[in-house]
Formats: C-alpha cells, structure tokens, sequence
C-alpha cells in the first residue's frame, strides 16, 4: 500500500524532520489523532527522529530546504545536479498550477530555486517550468 514505507522500515531508523513538524505533530497526535495521521506509522516506539532546525544535508548534494505554506514545518528536498536541481515538493504544492503561480513562501522557494523538475506528493508526473 502506497505510504506505508514507515511501516517496513528498519528498526532504529533514523526519520529526519524539521523539529516545528515534529512538535506540531506530537500536539496533534494528543489532540486531535483521528484527523491527523495514523498513530502506527508516526509513534511506532522504534523509530528515530531527528530534528533539524533550517536546512540540512542528508547527503552530499541531498538537502532538506525549509519550505513553509503547506503545514508548520514543511520541508522539500532540493537534489543537485550536473544541472539545474530536482525538487520532491510533497504537499508544498498539490497540483501544477500552484507552482505556475505561487502562492506560498515555499511556492515561492521552490520557483526561486528554477528546478529541471519538482515532484508533487499527487501526481503521477513532476512539474516542469513553462510545461503547463
């Protein structure tokens, strides 16, 4: 099932995460469960959250990139190449059209940025600039 990936992962793994996204889902995971997320994949006890303030490289040329608008804390990760990057958005934009016209500051970002290609949490296809 698509979105389970946490559910197989590793023991001890290690989750990076922008440390305002992990507080605001700690206080929803009290507050407010059955809206949020899927207790199982978030509070599973052998995970390992590592929390980041700003930006932070996975791995030389990975990086996560703050990308505020979609949820406290949103992240992208922005991958380097011999070119222009490749950005995996998430739900900092949820379909083409908001990143032919940003709305948000991590809308922005990510236009700022003049990506090769950004792939959006609900499409099948990245976005790329002037293709819409």
């Amino acid at each position: 099932m698509p979105g389970t990936e946490l559910l197989t992962a590793p023991p001890s793994a290690r989750v990076v995460v922008d440390e305002e996204q992990l507080r605001a889902t700690a206080e929803k995971l009290v507050k407010t469960l059955a809206d949020y997320t899927i207790p199982e994949w978030v509070d599973r006890g052998d995970v390992n959250y590592v929390p980041v303030d700003g930006e932070f490289e996975l791995l030389p040329g990975v990086r996560l990139v703050p990308a505020p608008g979609h949820t406290t804390g949103s992240q992208i990760v922005v991958i380097e190449t011999s070119g222009a990057p490749i950005v995996i958005a998430g739900d900092t934009a949820v379909w083409f059209g908001e990143l032919d016209e940003p709305g948000t500051e991590g809308q922005l970002l990510i236009v700022s940025l003049e990506p090769q290609e950004v792939w959006l949490s609900h499409t099948h296809e990245p976005w790329r600039p002037g293709s819409s």
